[in-house]
């Protein structure tokens, strides 16, 4: 399992939570990840001030190895 941070309802706060992924294949690559970062098309598509969002909703477009 892994961790990951899920917003179920627009507007509200983040939950942490797990979630279940499908193994590796042959064209995967696993990464040990020490940050992630929201930024603010992140924060502006969990607002969904723009319409058209979607939960659940996984955020992170930017991380560290």
């Amino acid at each position: 399992m892994t961790v990951a941070y899920q917003l179920t309802e627009a507007g509200t706060r983040l939950n942490r939570t797990t979630i279940e992924r499908r193994p590796l294949g042959p064209r995967d690559v696993r990464l040990a990840l020490k940050y992630c970062g929201i930024c603010h098309s992140d924060l502006v598509a969990a607002s969904d001030k723009l319409g058209g969002g979607c939960t659940p909703w996984y955020p992170a477009t930017r991380w560290s190895v």
